[in-house]
């Protein structure tokens, strides 16, 4: 039974971590994306996104 508890919360803590990576690394992610993507006119596009993407 201990086993079987200790295996559900290791479960559990792996999910809220791999949860936890993608919530704080997404807008760093999308940032890089959308610059890959842009033209190198759109610099002010791209200013505002790293800005939202700082503030999270």
């Amino acid at each position: 039974m201990k086993a079987a508890s200790q295996s559900t919360l290791l479960l559990w803590c792996i999910k809220k971590t791999q949860a936890n990576i993608r919530h704080n690394c997404f807008p760093m992610l999308a940032a890089f994306w959308v610059k890959l993507e842009l033209r190198r006119d759109d610099n002010d596009m791209l200013e505002g996104i790293v800005q939202c993407a700082q503030s999270v």
